[in-house]
């Protein structure tokens, strides 16, 4: 049935708003959550300019103790503590924290926080889609501006970054997309101008959310100058009116002209070769931007071979010099990977310049192109916007090992598993993540890599030593094979009578034993993670006549027969239950050898899931007292 332009115009907006709400309860929805990282602390900042008119957080933190300003979220200045990353986020969220706290909800929680990062990451994740749709629709049909919209939004870290928590990222792009709505209105002559003041000001919106869009900023300043020099001339002094207003405000609040993360000295340089850095932004299985979001291929593709057609369009050059640009930045960028991140994080800025570039083809559509030729586009597009969209809608939001995929090993620590095709993380899943942990850890307890403390008999093994990341650093030039690469310096060994007085530099010392395949769990106990949890130590001097007893003061949620091993030998079955018990397991002297590992396992005999808690866990003699 053909529809009549007022009755398309209806149906389109209805299912406009259906999308949008189906984008936010997608999002909100999602388990995976990323407020726990960067975007700490900011509601934190909104909360205090609504209750004390200051960004400062000194009263708001006074609960987490002194500690807290350790912590790399924060930043002490001239004895006030302050939130280190962009102020945007903070400011952009006062009308919602403000009617939050009208309704009784305070930002006084980490809980609370995370909560309420959620809802505006999701309700700014809607007015992206909305806004991507708009611009979009400037240059193409209703019907097909409505799918590509949503193919983006949900084929890319629009979801699966910006649907995670409230990073700096997410009010930034939004205001990027106002910004490129207002400029692709005025070049289609929809309008007769820019409006300047408007355009100005998102441009300063979002680079105070995201200083690193200055990037796009220039590159505006640029087209407005090809296009009209007085929309220029309008637009730069209000985005400049706000910079200075910024300036002023730093500079009497804090005595800085400019918060440190706004300084370009902030992104240090990185030896690592920028092939490599390139074909990891692009191509690799852990941060790869054509991997996680192939569809993006299609429109560069396209504007690669007919930019004969396109070379006329300022907004192509713009959008191919802004992903150049963008990229170029992140060459020499020591963290380029995003650190705890899905997929390509750090180039959710350019997701946008991929859309510009979709609006400035379908403004020429067809190019020339013989409809034989365009149903293999068609079906090329198809292929990838579903897998795009099953990667970054369903394994980015909904699938935890893929976020715990980051931790197993910690990735900035081991950055060489963004390379490794066994293990894409996109299809993570916890046996694969335990399997590339394990590995990760024996070999390099097997090469000297990492050595645990000498074992004394009768020391308690806890908590504490649920983390191994504190015992192993990055690998000097870890991006070349392992045979390749120069061995990082090791401390030299001190002797047991030699006094060390402060300041002393700890460069993680030694554990009392590796635990590979556990979590600390809530500062009180070890939870096993993998179907095999393991525990490594090494013992210095054994007696290989002497019997001794493993003590282990365990707990399940539900019954479970567990398989005690050591170094491949079965020990004992321990079965342990809901109420924290103490199980004694004998283990031969004969196992033991002088200065060498031994390796205590856990295993279920049906290899079902390891739902196993470790209170302590201590090795004495027989017959020994706990």
């Amino acid at each position: 049935m053909q529809l009549s332009r007022r009755q398309e115009r209806v149906v389109g907006g209805i299912l406009l708003a259906l999308f949008s709400l189906g984008i936010f309860y997608l999002q909100f929805r999602a388990p995976i959550s990323t407020t726990g990282n960067d975007s700490r602390y900011s509601l934190y900042v909104t909360q205090a300019l609504l209750t004390t008119g200051s960004i400062r957080l000194d009263e708001s933190l006074e609960a987490f103790g002194a500690d807290i300003q350790q912590d790399y979220r924060l930043q002490v200045i001239d004895g006030h503590t302050y939130y280190f990353f962009p102020l945007g986020s903070s400011l952009y969220a006062l009308p919602i924290v403000w009617a939050a706290n009208q309704a009784g909800y305070r930002v006084d929680s980490l809980q609370h926080e995370s909560a309420l990062q959620q809802v505006i990451a999701a309700a700014v994740s809607a007015l992206i889609f909305l806004t991507t749709f708009a611009i979009l629709r400037s240059c193409g049909v209703l019907w097909w501006s409505l799918l590509a919209a949503l193919t983006v939004m949900l084929g890319s870290s629009f979801t699966s970054t910006l649907g995670t928590g409230l990073w700096a990222l997410n009010f930034a792009t939004l205001f990027v997309m106002l910004s490129l709505w207002l400029m692709i209105r005025f070049d289609s002559e929809h309008t007769t101008t820019v409006h300047p003041v408007w355009l100005g000001s998102f441009l300063f919106a979002a680079y105070l959310a995201r200083p690193t869009t200055a990037v796009f900023i220039l590159l505006v300043f640029a087209y407005l100058f090809w296009r009209d020099r007085r929309e220029l001339a309008a637009t730069a002094v209000t985005a400049l009116a706000w910079l200075l207003l910024f300036i002023l405000y730093s500079r009497t609040e804090m005595g800085l002209w400019l918060p440190a993360y706004y300084l370009p000295q902030r992104l240090a340089g990185t030896n690592v070769p920028a092939p490599v850095v390139l074909y990891g932004l692009l191509f690799s299985p852990g941060r790869g931007l054509f991997i996680f979001s192939p569809i993006f291929l299609l429109p560069l593709s396209l504007a690669l071979w007919k930019w004969r057609d396109l070379r006329h369009e300022p907004l192509f050059w713009l959008s191919l010099a802004w992903i150049s640009l963008h990229v170029g930045s992140l060459l020499r960028f020591e963290h380029w990977w995003g650190g705890h991140s899905f997929g390509p994080r750090l180039l959710t800025e350019i997701v946008p310049a991929f859309v510009l570039l979709t609006a400035v083809i379908s403004r020429h559509w067809p190019l020339g192109i013989r409809p034989s030729q365009q149903r293999w586009l068609a079906t090329a597009g198809a292929i990838t916007a579903v897998f795009s969209i099953y990667v970054n809608a369903y394994a980015g939001l909904y699938n935890p090992a893929t976020a715990q995929w980051n931790a197993m090993p910690h990735i900035d620590n081991a950055p060489q598993y963004l390379f490794d095709w066994r293990y894409p993380q996109f299809a993570a899943t916890q046996a694969a993540n335990c399997t590339r942990l394990t590995d990760f850890h024996l070999q390099r307890l097997a090469n000297r890599q990492t050595r645990p403390a000498p074992y004394q008999i009768g020391t308690t093994i806890d908590w504490t030593n649920a983390a191994p990341d504190r015992t192993y650093s990055r690998a000097r030039q870890w991006y070349l094979p392992s045979f390749w690469r120069q061995p990082a310096a090791e401390l030299p060994a001190i002797p047991a009578n030699y006094q060390l007085f402060m300041p002393q530099i700890n460069n993680g010392e030694p554990q009392d034993a590796l635990l590979i395949g556990w979590v600390a769990g809530e500062g009180t106990a070890m939870t096993a993670v993998c179907p095999t949890a393991q525990i490594a130590f090494r013992f210095s001097d054994p007696e290989p006549d002497a019997q001794y007893e493993i003590h282990l003061l365990a707990q399940s949620p539900g019954e479970q027969t567990i398989t005690v091993l050591f170094n491949d030998t079965p020990l004992s079955n321990i079965q342990p239950g809901p109420a924290l018990t103490e199980w004694v397991v004998p283990l031969d002297g004969r196992l033991l050898r002088r200065d060498s590992l031994g390796l205590l396992s856990f295993a279920t005999a049906d290899g079902s899931p390891l739902a196993l808690t470790l209170q302590t866990l201590a090795i004495l003699p027989a017959g020994g007292a706990p």
